[in-house]
């Protein structure tokens, strides 16, 4: 069969968009929610994929690392819902192994953080970031895990409120422009060019005084973040 997409902007900010992405295969529909981050391009004529991988690979990192960083406690009945949840998953109830299990991480205890702290529950929000290829358009994708941020566990705007709650505790998806000063990001970027571009010392500032312009090349975070 034929593969269709439909998507449905959530929210839409100066520099970050959330989206929802219906995607229908013969395999069935998958539902995904991606935030895109977008600048103006550079002015350095290279291969977005070639060029973008360090950088793609340093910007899920510097993001799951602010997500593990936030220090803001979830409400009571967040907590109080974590206990539930705790208990059910040593139970091996069916909707607890689907939450809190799956993919290469294996099954993540809720809890095991042993906090109290928004989007840190299991961890696997943050542990689950990676960045992947996406040639069909030509970016980068940074993906967390599917069983994050399902629509199908929110009722009304709760979707779109908890993706500006996120957002706004993790200061690369409120500012992206922010990343590059993270020194894994900023390296990333130095060996970009130095493999890439093969430029003089001067072009390197150059790239680096657009590194809010090259993170536009990673185009999506998402498929499902929820309150972890």
């Amino acid at each position: 069969m034929a593969v269709t997409q439909h998507s449905v902007t959530l929210n839409d900010w100066a520099e970050v968009r959330a989206t929802i992405r219906k995607r229908t295969t013969s395999t069935g529909t998958r539902q995904r929610v991606t935030l895109d981050i977008k600048a103006n391009p550079i002015t350095f004529n290279v291969d977005p994929l070639s060029l973008g991988r360090g950088v793609a690979v340093a910007i899920a990192t510097a993001i799951g690392a602010q997500i593990r960083a936030i220090g803001s406690p979830a409400s009571l009945a967040t907590q109080l819902a974590r206990k539930y949840a705790r208990a059910a998953f040593d139970r091996g109830d069916s909707w607890a192994t689907r939450r809190y299990a799956g993919g290469r991480m294996g099954p993540m205890r809720p809890g095991a953080a042993s906090d109290s702290r928004l989007f840190n529950d299991s961890g696997r929000l943050a542990k689950g970031i990676h960045a992947a290829a996406n040639p069909k358009e030509r970016a980068w994708t940074i993906n967390v895990p599917a069983n994050r941020l399902d629509a199908r566990t929110f009722k009304g705007a709760g979707l779109s409120v908890m993706i500006e709650k996120l957002r706004s505790l993790v200061p690369g998806l409120l500012s992206p422009a922010s990343l590059v000063n993270d020194p894994g990001v900023r390296a990333a970027l130095y060996k970009a060019v130095d493999d890439m571009a093969g430029q003089a010392e001067d072009m390197k500032k150059k790239i680096l005084d657009e590194a809010a312009k090259l993170v536009a090349n990673v185009r999506e975070f998402g498929e499902a973040i929820d309150e972890d």
